[in-house]
């Protein structure tokens, strides 16, 4: 049989157990409430995006536009160590709307050629933003327009060609665009 001292022990080790479960239930349950209130907080957050940004195009669209000229913009480096493996440009070159170009064609080509080199990531990854808008237009988009604009305005000579050959290298240009849209 148990003594009195052997049953007031194992009272006592109940009663220390039963606290300390007490204590984890308090702390789990704090944890839940905090849980919760992050979550609610977060929820709020995404919708507070969804009305002010995401519902009013005009933002939205603006801030994509702005992506696509940062994209545009920035030169390109990889100093992470990585390696291109794909050039836009020499796809382009091996595709068959380059190769059906005329020899003048080819050469109003080159005259855009570097450019294009310095720039064909860039415009890879303007594309890929734009093309997150669902009402992207390549034809109608004021960016690469004006992208497309600029660099043949900067052309040598531009001042001394003809307005027959500046539409046919902004063509050119808009082929390759569309060609690394693809």
């Amino acid at each position: 049989m148990r003594t009195i001292d052997e049953k007031y022990d194992s009272y006592c080790d109940l009663v220390s157990n039963l606290s300390d479960k007490k204590n984890q239930l308090a702390q789990a349950q704090s944890s839940v409430a905090q849980l919760g209130y992050q979550i609610k907080s977060l929820e709020n957050k995404i919708e507070r995006i969804k009305r002010n940004e995401l519902n009013n195009p005009s933002r939205f669209n603006s801030a994509i536009r702005m992506k696509i000229n940062d994209c545009l913009e920035q030169i390109m480096s990889y100093d992470s160590g990585g390696q291109i493996v794909h050039s836009p440009m020499a796809d382009f070159m091996k595709s068959e709307i380059y190769r059906n170009y005329s020899t003048e064609d080819k050469a109003n080509f080159n005259l855009v050629k570097k450019a294009l080199i310095s720039r064909q990531y860039n415009i890879q990854n303007a594309l890929t933003i734009a093309e997150e808008d669902g009402g992207f237009e390549l034809s109608s988009n004021p960016i690469f327009k004006d992208y497309i604009n600029e660099t043949v305005t900067n052309l040598d000579n531009y001042e001394d060609m003809s307005a027959d050959k500046i539409v046919k290298i902004k063509e050119i240009m808009y082929n390759f665009v569309e060609h690394v849209s693809i």
